[in-house]
């Protein structure tokens, strides 16, 4: 008997017969995926894990491997917790306490509760797709056109009110608990982007509410400070939610901000009580190595300049194709926009040329060459529509 699993394949579409294989992966690798047919593909979604340098590099997995090779976590909190903390520290200063888990859906989610616990207020304020926690109970939008509504509460539903990106800024944000923003790879110009996070960021301090940045995504992708630094907001924000590429795709992520609003998770005395924010792996060293390899390898061998590059290389040669869709947005993680229905089509093409794509952000990262831009656009070129 053959037991249907549901979900998870990330180079599929909702749709049954929009799928463009029954294949599953098998090993990955630099920028590649090995698939059941033993075939290599060249991945530019990268598994939705924002990885800065590709699958498995050597270094990513000798550190992993030696962590395995000591064993999970114990009883007692593990050393390389306050080591994590120390680096992410010095790529993001104005950080004072973190907490690590193994899904960027769980910082996330605990954000929700210390702003809440922190402010008595239940209301958030919200823009852009921020993981599973009930909290983001959110209907459909053109970054996300799935109901997360569904299976919530309507207390849930009543609290979360969604934010426009650069729109106007609520009068008043006295009953707001947070407002919680992911920056969208197509910001609409990097100042104007930049002065409406600033302003909104200031509108939450006047109000007693919580400014939180997801980083999830843009976490040491966008730069060393990552969109914090890039949109000049660094001193300004409470909490930071990260995962992804803090760990170059490994399971790990953490929450970290500002002392006194994270004491709320420990327990400090000055609250009026403790935040309960669990998991078994909280602070798991196989994660926790991962984390400090890459950012060891960041210091050492700093991406940016590299995914910068490529990226914009990546949209000036695709852009420049004779097709109804368009790379837009940052270079290390642009989108492909356009409306016609071909698109699963031109999928499919690439796919059998070796190349899986998506509308979902594209990421640049330091596996991908100029001979895999070549051989993408080959291959696009030569769709017949």
């Amino acid at each position: 008997m053959s037991v249907e699993v549901t979900g998870g394949a990330s180079i599929t579409s909702k749709s049954p017969k929009r799928m463009l294989t029954d294949l599953r992966s098998v090993a990955s690798r630099g920028c590649k995926v090995q698939l059941q047919d033993g075939e290599w593909y060249t991945d530019w979604q990268m598994g939705l894990h924002g990885v800065i340098y590709g699958y498995a590099p050597d270094w990513w997995a000798q550190a992993v491997t030696r962590a395995i090779h000591d064993g999970p976590a114990s009883s007692i909190a593990h050393r390389d917790e306050r080591l994590l903390a120390d680096a992410l520290g010095e790529f993001y200063p104005n950080i004072e306490a973190a907490r690590f888990w193994a899904n960027g859906s769980d910082p996330c989610a605990a954000a929700v509760k210390l702003a809440r616990a922190s402010t008595g207020r239940d209301k958030l304020l919200v823009y852009g797709y921020h993981g599973t926690a009930s909290a983001y109970a959110a209907p459909p939008t053109d970054f996300d056109p799935d109901d997360n509504r569904l299976g919530t509460l309507q207390a849930e539903r009543d609290a979360y009110v969604s934010l426009d990106w650069l729109q106007t800024i609520p009068a008043s944000l006295y009953d707001i608990a947070a407002v919680i923003v992911e920056c969208p790879p197509t910001d609409g110009g990097k100042s104007r982007a930049a002065g409406w996070l600033q302003h909104l960021a200031r509108v939450c301090h006047e109000d007693g509410a919580l400014f939180v940045l997801d980083e999830v995504v843009t976490g040491l992708r966008y730069g060393p400070g990552g969109a914090a630094e890039y949109y000049g907001i660094q001193g300004l924000v409470d909490l930071y939610c990260f995962g992804k590429t803090l760990g170059n795709g490994f399971p790990v992520s953490a929450l970290a901000g500002k002392k006194a609003v994270m004491d709320w998770l420990a327990g400090n005395p000055d609250n009026s009580g403790k935040v309960h924010f669990s998991g078994t792996w909280a602070g798991e060293p196989f994660g926790l190595a991962a984390a400090l390899a890459t950012l060891e390898r960041m210091r050492t061998n700093p991406p940016w300049e590299y995914m910068v590059d490529t990226g914009t290389l990546l949209k000036q040669q695709w852009n420049a194709l004779d097709l109804p869709w368009k790379l837009r947005g940052h270079p290390t993680r642009p989108v492909l926009i356009g409306d016609d229905p071909r698109l699963d089509d031109l999928r499919r093409h690439l796919f059998e040329r070796g190349h899986i794509v998506c509308k979902h952000p594209w990421y640049a990262t330091v596996a991908h060459g100029q001979e895999d831009i070549a051989s993408l656009i080959d291959a696009a070129r030569d769709w017949s529509g």
